[in-house]
C-alpha cells in the first residue's frame, strides 16, 4: 500500500510539474514545436533519451556498489530517473539533487549520509569529467579546420585541466578541508539534531562523518572497473 501511495505521489507531484511547465511555455506552443519535427526525428530523439537513461542507471549501480550490499538494477533505473527528475527540479541541477539523492541512497543501502554523498559526489566528478574529454574529442573532430575553432577548443581544454587541478587540490588538501567543514557545520547539525535527540550531535560526530565522506571518495581507487561504468 505504501509504494502505491508513493508512485502515486511521485506521478501526482510530476504531473503537476509538468503542467506548470506547459501553462508557462503554453500547450499550444510545445504542441507546434513537436509537430514540426519529422517523426524519424522523435524517434531517434526517443531512443537516446532511453540510452541516456540506461547509461545512467549503470552509473548509479555502479556507484552505490561500494556502500553495504548495492542495488539492484531495477533500482538503479528508478534512481536514474528519479536524480533527472530531481536534477530538473533543483534550481542549481545536480549540485543542490544529488545532495537529497544521497538520502534516498543511505536509505536504501542502509549506510550513512556522508559515505553516500561520497560516492555520489565521486560518480557526478567522474561523470563531468568524461563529458567534457568527450566534448574535446568531438569539438576537434567537427572544428578541425574551421578559422574560430581555436577559442573553443582552447576552453575545453582549460576546463579539463581544471577538473584535473580542482580534483588534485581537494585531494591534496582533504585534511585541512575537513576541519573547516566540521567547524561549518557543526552548529547546525547540533541544533537541528536537538530537534529529535535528548542529546545533540557534536563537532567529533560530524568530523567522523566527513572521515567517512573521504574515506568513500579516496576508495573508488581500488575499484578501477567502476570508475569505468560511471564514466559510461
Amino acid at each position: 500500500m505504501r509504494r502505491v501511495l508513493r508512485f502515486l505521489v511521485g506521478v501526482g507531484a510530476g504531473g503537476t510539474i509538468l503542467a506548470g511547465y506547459l501553462y508557462t511555455v503554453g500547450a499550444e506552443t510545445v504542441l507546434n514545436q513537436a509537430i514540426a519535427v519529422t517523426p524519424w526525428a522523435l524517434g531517434v530523439i526517443a531512443i537516446l533519451v532511453v540510452l541516456e537513461g540506461l547509461a545512467d542507471a549503470i552509473g548509479v549501480w555502479a556507484s552505490i556498489a561500494p556502500l553495504g550490499d548495492g542495488i539492484s538494477p531495477g533500482k538503479s533505473v528508478q534512481f536514474a530517473l528519479a536524480g533527472d527528475f530531481f536534477d530538473t527540479l533543483s534550481p542549481a541541477g545536480p549540485v543542490s539533487s544529488e545532495p537529497i539523492m544521497a538520502r534516498f541512497f543511505s536509505v536504501a543501502t542502509d549506510t550513512g549520509y556522508s559515505e553516500a554523498l561520497g560516492v555520489r559526489s565521486t560518480a557526478k566528478y567522474v561523470k563531468s569529467g568524461t563529458q567534457t574529454v568527450f566534448s574535446t574529442v568531438l569539438g576537434m573532430f567537427v572544428l578541425f579546420g574551421t578559422p574560430d575553432a581555436t577559442p573553443i577548443l582552447l576552453t575545453f581544454g582549460l576546463s579539463i585541466a581544471g577538473l584535473v587541478v580542482f580534483g588534485g587540490v581537494i585531494l591534496r588538501t582533504r585534511n585541512y578541508l575537513s576541519k573547516g567543514i566540521a567547524a561549518v557545520l557543526t552548529p547546525a547539525v547540533s541544533r537541528i539534531s536537538g530537534l529529535y535527540r535528548e542529546q545533540p550531535h557534536d563537532r567529533a560526530f560530524v568530523a567522523a562523518g566527513v572521515d567517512r565522506y573521504w574515506q568513500r571518495i579516496v576508495g573508488f581507487q581500488e575499484t578501477p572497473r567502476l570508475l569505468a561504468l560511471i564514466a559510461v
